[in-house]
C-alpha cells in the first residue's frame, strides 16, 4: 500500500490516541529510586561540608586542564609554549642554530616606523 498524505495523517491521529501512562509499580519504583539518590546525594554533601578545604596541585592541574577542553588541547599548547620558548631563545634568525652557517641567510631590514610600510609603494 503506497504511503500518500492521507494514510500518514490517518497513522499520526491513530498514534495520537494512544494514551501512555506509567504503572503505578513503575511509579514507585521511580519514586523510590529518587528518594535513595537524593539521600546520597545529601550525605556526600554533608561530608564535603565537614571536610576541611586543602589544596591539591593534583586536583588543581586537573581542573586547568577540564577548563582548557582536556588533555590534547593541553598537549597542544605545551608543545607550542616549547617551540615559543625555543624561538624566542633563538633570537631574531633561527637559521643561525643550523650547523655550518656563519651568517643569517636571509635578513630583513625594516623601518623603525611601522607606518612606512603601509605608505611605501
Amino acid at each position: 500500500m503506497p504511503m500518500n498524505d492521507d494514510r500518514m495523517h490517518d497513522l499520526f491521529a491513530e498514534i495520537r490516541r494512544i494514551e501512555a501512562t506509567p504503572s503505578d509499580a513503575l511509579t514507585a519504583r521511580l519514586l523510590a529510586d529518587a528518594r535513595r539518590e537524593a539521600d546520597a546525594l545529601a550525605v556526600a554533601r554533608d561530608t564535603m561540608a565537614e571536610r576541611p578545604a586543602v589544596f591539591s596541585l593534583r586536583l588543581a592541574i586537573e581542573d586547568l586542564i577540564g577548563i582548557i577542553g582536556g588533555w590534547r588541547p593541553a598537549l597542544g599548547m605545551a608543545a607550542s609554549l616549547c617551540c615559543g620558548l625555543w624561538l624566542g631563545a633563538a633570537g631574531i634568525d633561527p637559521a643561525m642554530l643550523l650547523p655550518g652557517l656563519e651568517r643569517p641567510t636571509l635578513t630583513f631590514d625594516l623601518p623603525e616606523n611601522p607606518l612606512a610600510l603601509i605608505t611605501a609603494p
